[in-house]
This record gives C-alpha cells, structure tokens and sequence, in this order.
C-alpha cells in the first residue's frame, strides 16, 4: 500500500499483519519509484492513496496502465480533486473508497478487488457517475453518445455487482447459469467499452439503473 499520511499506514500496516491469508509485501510513504517496485513485487492489490508526493496516485495508476502490470488498485480518496478519480477510473482501477472507510470495508474491498471483482463505496459509485460527461469516456451506447442503456437483464445484473455479488451469487439470484452470467458480462464490456466491474457499475449509475 502507498500513503503519504505515515499514521494512517503505520496503522494499517500493524492491522494488515493480523489478518490471516494476507500478505502485505511493501509500503510506501510517495509515488516515487513506485511503478518500479510494483514491477519486481508484482502484488495481487495495491491500495493506493490519491494525492501523494512525487508522482500522484493517478500517475501511478497510469503507469501501470501503461505497463500492463497484473496488479489491481484499490484507490482511496477524500474526493479532494474529481478529475483524479476520472482518470483512475478510465485507467482501470478496480476499486474506490473514502479514506474514512472503516478497516472491515477496506479489507473487504481488497478481497474482492483480489477475487477479480469491482469494490466501491455507494456514495462514491454516485459521484463517479457525475465524472463522466457525456460524449466522453467508455460506455458510450450509440453513435449520438448520451447515457448508456441497459436492457432489463443487464440492469438486474449491474444492481447485484454495486450490491458486492460475485458472478455465481448473480446466477443463483437470477436463476441463471455462471457461464451466462459471464456472456452477459462479457457483452456488456464490450457494448459499454468498460475495462472491468467497477467501470460497469459506475455506468449503471449514471444511466439511472441502479439507485
């Protein structure tokens, strides 16, 4: 994880080394270097503060755009500057949480980022949602741009994924088989031009599907 509040990692760190099955590999107090190490470590997660010295959270998260690195990012924010979020979002990263987030959603969102899913807080997903204006950015239906639509199905599917459900919780609540659920998913990355989960939900909630 890199922050450049040396209290809020200390703590993290010491509350990281208690959790079971977890590994924290490395820590940073600036973006400096960082895409480096990411490079040699190749860690599963990176929570990831937005403003930081030297290279900010955002470039960071660019870099490893750039690189193709495997590592997903879980970005924390105050919502100090939206275009940081924007751009993170654009650049594929996995999750979004306020810094105020108690520990139990951060390592809640680190596990599910970890499981290939999206991890966002509801009232940062909203302001997301806001980030996007039209004509830009990924998930724009048609050749006029506007909001993405949804057909009822995907909605229904994009409601569970902002809930936290996994593709086999969705098959079993819609009585759906997983691997139809992956088609469903897998075509709507397509339609919307949305790189993962996250992205998909963010879409969903500026189409006015899910509340």
């Amino acid at each position: 994880m890199a922050d450049d509040d040396a209290g809020f990692l200390r703590a993290y760190e010491r509350f990281f080394e208690k959790v079971p099955g977890l590994n924290l590999v490395g820590s940073a107090g600036t973006g400096e270097g960082l895409a480096e190490r990411l490079a040699g470590l190749e860690p599963d997660v990176l929570l990831l503060d937005v403003e930081m010295p030297g290279p900010t959270g955002i470039e960071v998260v660019r870099d490893l755009h750039r690189r193709s690195l495997p590592t997903r990012t879980v970005v924390l924010t105050a919502f100090d500057r939206d275009e940081y979020v924007h751009e993170a979002l654009r650049c594929g990263a996995a999750g979004f949480l306020l810094k105020s987030a108690s520990p139990a959603r951060v390592l809640s969102a680190v596990r599910a980022v970890h499981a290939g899913h999206a991890s966002l807080a509801l009232n940062v997903a909203s302001r997301l949602a806001g980030l996007l204006p039209a004509g830009e950015g990924p998930g724009r239906a048609g050749a006029g741009g506007g909001r993405p639509s949804f057909t009822g199905q995907q909605a229904k599917i994009c409601r569970l994924l902002a809930a936290g459900y996994r593709s086999q919780d969705i098959a079993d609540e819609l009585h759906l088989s997983n691997e139809t659920v992956r088609t469903y998913l897998r075509r709507m990355f397509e339609k919307f031009g949305a790189r993962n989960r996250t992205q998909l939900v963010a879409l969903a909630y500026e189409a006015g599907v899910i509340r």
